[in-house]
């Protein structure tokens, strides 16, 4: 067996160039990727971290703010309930004094309405009476009474001052007044009493006579800005507002 040194000069010589080779553009290369990982993975984590820390850091304050979020809604629910308590206070107050002002605006207008009706019964009360006594005293004779009546307006004419009278006529212009009764008086009644009346009221004023039976009985004089009534008529009316007006105590 022959060795040839030229064979293996150039294996050694093409196994060097090879390896060269490989450091060259393989090794090398590889070795630049892996360094360049190597750093970026280095970098990564020192990232991860800062990113770690980063998130602790976010997830204290997001606890802390949660707490404070917390007490917050705790407050907010102690304040609502005060709020909520205070109304309730409020709307019973006002309710209460809602129901006390209906209460007492009912029993006014039950006080309002017994009154009525009390005064419409003793309006229907006195009518009734008055009609009564209407009835009755048309059944009776009148010429006594207008004759009394006519007394009693004499002595009441008697009775005024002058300046009293003057005002009844309306002097100083001559002055119409007009007696009416119940029933009507004689020819020689009305002459007697127009002379009487007109010594009372002066010569000037022109006195006529009327008959009304509304009257019932008695005498009423009318003058231009009064009128003096003598009359059961008048008398009733009279009664029946005293009926009506004074309400009889509890």
């Amino acid at each position: 067996m022959t060795f040839d040194w030229w064979t293996l000069a150039l294996q050694a010589i093409n196994f060097l160039i090879l390896v060269w080779i490989l450091h060259r553009f393989l090794y090398k290369p590889v070795t630049n990727v892996i360094e360049r990982r190597r750093q970026e993975i280095e970098a990564a984590q020192t990232e991860a971290d800062k990113c770690r820390l980063a998130a602790e850091e976010v997830a204290v304050q997001c606890q802390a703010r949660l707490d404070e979020v917390d007490e917050e809604r705790r407050a907010t629910l102690r304040d609502t309930r005060a709020r909520i308590e205070d109304e309730r206070r409020r709307v019973l107050v006002e309710a209460r004094r809602e129901a006390d002002d209906l209460v007492a605006e009912a029993r006014k207008q039950i006080a309002a309405e017994r009154a009525d009706a009390l005064a419409a019964l003793r309006d229907n009360a006195a009518s009734l009476a008055v009609t009564l006594s209407e009835s009755l005293l048309a059944r009776t004779s009148h010429l006594a009474v207008t004759e009394a009546a006519l007394e009693r307006l004499d002595g009441h004419l008697a009775a005024m001052t002058a300046e009293e009278v003057r005002r009844l006529v309306g002097a100083p212009a001559k002055a119409a007044v007009t007696v009416t009764t119940a029933p009507a008086l004689s020819p020689d009644g009305e002459r007697e009493w127009r002379q009487r009346l007109a010594r009372r009221l002066g010569g000037e004023v022109t006195i006529a006579f009327a008959a009304d039976e509304d009257l019932i009985a008695g005498a009423r004089i009318g003058f231009p800005f009064a009128t003096l009534d003598f009359s059961w008529q008048g008398a009733l009316a009279a009664t029946k507002d005293v009926l009506v007006e004074h309400e009889p105590a509890a």
